[in-house]
């Protein structure tokens, strides 16, 4: 880890609300809510998070029971025991982790989907014209 991170050990509990903009590795217990503008964070073998959690990207070794929501990618090592939501673009599961609730990997595709909209709008008449083609396809098909 570099050293612009904060690091908390193994023998330290926090209880309460935590948010920064920078890197983050917890190796000690966590309850509240963890709020990382767009950085990530790291849970070590030894931590144990009870949070909701926002963050660019999330690895874990450790347990995590909440919901996350990571604007990146969402990676479960061998080691982890994820109870909860997760909302991520891309999700990473090694053998032996367990993950237990739901998964929504939707945001990436939302995302492209708000992208394309306006290029559908001037595309539409080529999607008129698909159209006809497609009905030209199948006439001719019956007609045979």
């Amino acid at each position: 880890m570099n050293s612009s991170g904060t690091v908390i050990g193994k023998g330290i509990c926090i209880r309460g609300e935590v948010s920064g903009e920078e890197d983050f590795f917890l190796d000690g217990v966590l309850e509240g809510n963890i709020t990382l503008t767009g950085k990530r964070l790291t849970v070590g073998a030894n931590g144990v998070i009870h949070a909701d959690i926002v963050a660019g990207d999330l690895v874990v070794f450790g347990r995590v029971e909440g919901s996350v929501k990571a604007a990146g990618r969402a990676e479960l090592k061998h080691s982890a025991v994820f109870i909860g939501d997760i909302s991520a673009t891309r999700l990473s599961i090694e053998d032996n982790a367990t993950l237990q609730g739901y998964v929504d990997l939707t945001e990436a595709a939302a995302a492209a989907k708000k992208e394309a909209a306006p290029k559908k709008k001037a595309s539409a008449p080529a999607a008129e014209e698909e159209e006809e083609a497609a009905e030209y396809v199948e006439q001719y098909s019956e007609a045979v």
